[in-house]
């Protein structure tokens, strides 16, 4: 396993860009055919859940609605947890019957307090293919390993860059533009451009189970055509000023913001016209119910 670096989270932690996330996680569940949690997943197993890099909390939320719809024994509450390296993004969750809800401070690389080992029935993870660097993947499964009761489930969502494409042949050569540097900046810096089968790997070396990589196209569902191409829009345009100033295009952020306003202005009138879309896999796994050296 890796070593822990220092922070590289590439994007800010302002209200801007919480907003962005809140309208990312909508759109994600669109994607997903609604689906918050993978249908293989049995609902009504999970009592006590786990959401890493938790952001804003808004996965949190609408986990709460989903379980609560599940769980409707007044007997048997609910606990929801989220983490995340900074506080700075956290918003009011609202509250729930039957259910406890926190938010707390934590990297996902360090391992968690004792209190929290073997305590949940599913983790879920999303979107830190540009928080973590290669080596650092299986530090923070083995710490979702950790966490998860035995016989847990893991949810872990990433996007594959390389997918992000336009149904137009040639390219659109701003999005060409975009995306390479987007890809040349996750290299430069030991990132991974596609998680996913690295997520899946490392789980199955730390002792997961059940593993299975399920691949969802933002394009197989034409009416997210508009909805996708604007996010796709906000977070390249997100992303490219400090990817300009890794490849060393721009020496100071003012700049590389100017820079990225410019080809995002040439990429909305070059793909106004035409579905840009990406996949998003998820990664799914179990950890034993009963452990190789247990007695």
């Amino acid at each position: 396993m890796g070593e822990i670096q220092p922070e590289i989270y590439i994007l800010s932690r302002d209200a801007e860009e919480s907003a962005r996330l809140n309208r990312q996680h909508e759109i994600l569940l669109e994607i997903y055919g609604n689906n918050l949690i993978h249908p293989s997943i049995p609902k009504e197993n999970l009592h006590s859940v786990a959401d890493l890099a938790t952001g804003t909390g808004i996965w949190l939320r609408d986990a709460a609605t989903v379980l609560s719809m599940w769980n409707r024994n007044p007997s048997s509450p609910y606990y929801l947890h989220g983490s995340d390296i900074s506080s700075a993004q956290f918003q009011p969750i609202p509250a729930q019957a039957n259910a406890e809800i926190q938010l707390s401070l934590q990297n996902c690389l360090e391992p968690f307090p004792a209190e929290h080992h073997g305590r949940y029935d599913f983790v879920h993870v999303r979107l830190l293919v540009g928080a973590l660097r290669k080596g650092e993947y299986e530090l923070a499964i083995k710490n979702v390993f950790d966490i998860l009761r035995p016989g847990g489930y893991f949810q872990w969502e990433e996007i594959d860059m390389n997918s992000i494409r336009s149904d137009i042949s040639p390219q659109p050569p701003s999005l060409i533009e975009a995306r390479g540097l987007l890809l040349d900046s996750l290299n430069k810096s030991d990132l991974y451009t596609k998680p996913a089968g690295h997520i899946k790997s490392g789980a199955e070396r730390i002792g997961f189970g059940n593993l299975h990589i399920e691949e969802y196209n933002s394009t197989a569902r034409p009416h997210l055509r508009d909805w996708s191409r604007a996010w796709l829009t906000q977070g390249l345009q997100s992303l490219i000023p400090m990817s300009l100033i890794r490849l060393g295009k721009a020496s100071e952020e003012d700049v590389a913001k100017e820079m990225a306003e410019e080809l995002m202005a040439v990429f909305k009138r070059e793909c106004a016209e035409v579905t840009v879309g990406l996949t998003m896999d998820m990664v799914i796994g179990r950890k034993p119910e009963r452990l190789k050296n247990a007695l």
